[in-house]
């Protein structure tokens, strides 16, 4: 058992509570990766409801190309910011399981909702409920840059307060607009880069978004 399995596992021992696996994608592939990027979003969903509780694995479906018909979603946007941010680890070229298990993916809430459309007020307690759980994640990950996509600015505040206590002062990008912020987290002996955002789902501000990436990307080995 890799050592975030255990993180989780001890952790319903713990709580007598049914998590979903995320984390590592694929553990040497990460290992293997120039640039250690940790993904953090608000839930995992499914149609499948408590079927999906009892044995989801979120490593296991980013592993196999996080298959599905939405070409706006979650999945289909990510690999184009990673792309920007390392285009050497994250080639377009690659498969889409190939460059998604180079990274590691966590989510707010660790029981999956029945819906797409968690509910902010939610999400914002189980960032309180599992403070200590995704702090040890992070601190297991130990990556070089955190993506932290929550949904709008309003929540990753709430949500991020509970998470990142000890970070430097928020900077946009660009002044103009909000889409991407940054800010260094620190752990022992190490400070992260955090670039805040939008859920990268919110298609409407994708072009902006991307400028944004574009920009910090350039930025990428005074902020690292």
């Amino acid at each position: 058992m890799n050592e975030n399995k255990n993180i989780l596992s001890k952790y319903e021992e713990r709580a007598n509570e049914h998590i979903f696996l995320d984390g590592i994608v694929d553990e040497q592939c990460y290992k293997d990766a120039n640039l250690k990027i940790l993904i953090i979003l608000k839930a995992g969903y499914s149609s499948e409801g408590e079927k999906m509780q009892e044995n989801y694995s979120l490593t296991d479906f980013l592993a196999t190309g996080a298959k599905g018909k939405d070409k706006r979603g979650v999945w289909a946007i990510f690999p184009k910011w990673l792309n920007i941010v390392s285009p050497t680890d994250f080639n377009p070229t690659m498969e889409k399981s190939e460059i998604l298990k180079k990274i590691a993916v966590i989510n707010i809430k660790k029981v999956p909702d029945m819906s797409s459309k968690s509910n902010n007020k939610d999400i914002v307690k189980a960032a309180e409920k599992y403070e200590d759980l995704i702090v040890q994640q992070i601190e297991n990950i130990n990556p070089d840059l955190i993506f932290s996509a929550t949904l709008c600015k309003q929540l990753n505040e709430k949500v991020l307060k509970h998470i990142f206590k000890n970070h430097d002062e928020k900077k946009l990008i660009d002044n103009s607009n909000n889409f991407f912020e940054y800010f260094h987290y620190e752990l022992p002996g190490k400070k992260i880069l955090v670039l805040n955002s939008y859920h990268p789902a919110a298609w409407q501000y994708e072009k902006k978004k991307e400028e944004n990436l574009k920009r910090i990307s350039k930025m990428l080995p005074n902020l690292l």
